[in-house]
């Protein structure tokens, strides 16, 4: 279900486009909008009469609470709910209904000028967005129709006259992927993707543990019944501490855990001396997270030197420094990642 309003602001877009790879002035226009996902469940039947209600009213209006009882009713409360706050245009393009077997990337309705880009939240995982809007449109009676909702931006780009429009896959180009979308939590595409990889689901995978106290066989990690079960199995060899630190830097690398060096020798000294087994890699990505420098401050608590003088001030005291300075109209600030500030009476 395509958006009715410009989902990036004209100076973002005016940004991205002086990051992308193409001569000043070959850019003649760029627009973007929102794309919105609907998956039904499996066990709802009506999913082809709701795209036909669709297809005869793009913005019905509910005068009245409505109950998914009906395929009009349906699509009544995913537009409404899809909808910001006086929007009544018609989406920037045609509703689209998309089964198991509906191939991906084909772009359509394009000018010979035009090329698009799909921005969408990275296969397998699901954004903050859709959590939140999943459960939204629970509440509103759509939770035995609706399996989940996802969103994502779509970037048309019109190439100027007299510039040869590029042939290459955008959506490969490496400066226009960093310009374009946070490849962390991101991907991107030449058009909408097939359904499969919008709404990837992933069984959850088996426990593995990493073997640090037998590493002999270059194995990474290795699949295990139960935390328990690994803790009653002996080590097939002797504790030996550099291959341990050895498999754990390798660990750190090919998982992502971005560990400092010292976190590697403390969690070798914490499984092999005191815990006597092997680490999963569920706590191994825990301890990643919980010791992070998001999470720890690690760095801007640290004490710290200038030309060899001690700093009586962390960073992190420098930061507070403002607010210590100017603490007029402050409730509340550095407790529980949030702040509160003094408002006016709004009345």
């Amino acid at each position: 279900v395509p958006g009715r309003s410009q989902a990036v602001s004209g100076f973002r877009l005016k940004t991205l486009i002086e990051k992308l790879p193409f001569p000043s002035g070959a850019i003649a226009g760029m627009q973007a909008h929102y794309a919105h996902f609907v998956e039904f469940d499996p066990s709802y039947t009506e999913a082809s009469a709701v795209f036909g209600a669709a297809q005869t009213d793009h913005t019905p209006v509910a005068v009245e609470a409505l109950q998914p009882t009906t395929a009009e009713n349906v699509w009544t409360i995913i537009a409404t709910l899809l909808r910001a706050p006086g929007e009544t245009g018609a989406p920037h393009a045609p509703i689209q209904l998309l089964d198991e077997n509906t191939d991906g990337e084909e772009a359509q309705d394009l000018a010979a000028n035009e090329r698009e880009l799909w921005v969408l939240p990275r296969c397998g995982t699901i954004s903050p967005w859709s959590s939140k809007a999943t459960d939204i449109f629970g509440l509103c009676g759509l939770g035995c129709v609706v399996r989940r909702v996802e969103r994502g931006v779509v970037y048309r780009i019109a190439f100027a006259q007299g510039f040869a429009v590029p042939q290459f896959k955008l959506s490969e180009h490496r400066q226009i992927i960093n310009a374009g979308s946070d490849r962390m939590t991101e991907g991107i595409y030449e058009a909408c993707p097939a359904p499969a990889q919008i709404f990837a689901h992933a069984e959850p995978r088996p426990l593995r543990e990493v073997p640090i106290r037998d590493s002999s066989d270059g194995e990474l990690a290795r699949p295990i019944r139960s935390i328990e079960a690994a803790q009653a199995e002996p080590s097939s060899a002797a504790d030996d501490q550099g291959a341990a630190v050895a498999l754990l830097v390798r660990a750190n690398r090919e998982l992502g855990l971005a560990l400092a060096s010292d976190e590697i020798a403390y969690l070798v000294d914490a499984y092999m001396a005191e815990l006597k087994r092997n680490p999963t890699d569920t706590e191994l990505m825990m301890f990643a997270q919980v010791n992070s420098e998001h999470c720890r401050h690690k760095i801007f608590n640290a004490a710290w030197t200038i030309d060899g003088h001690a700093q009586t001030r962390s960073l992190f005291d420098w930061i507070r420094a403002t607010q210590n300075m100017h603490p007029e109209h402050v409730l509340s600030a550095y407790s529980d990642n949030a702040a509160v500030l003094e408002a006016v009476d709004a009345n």
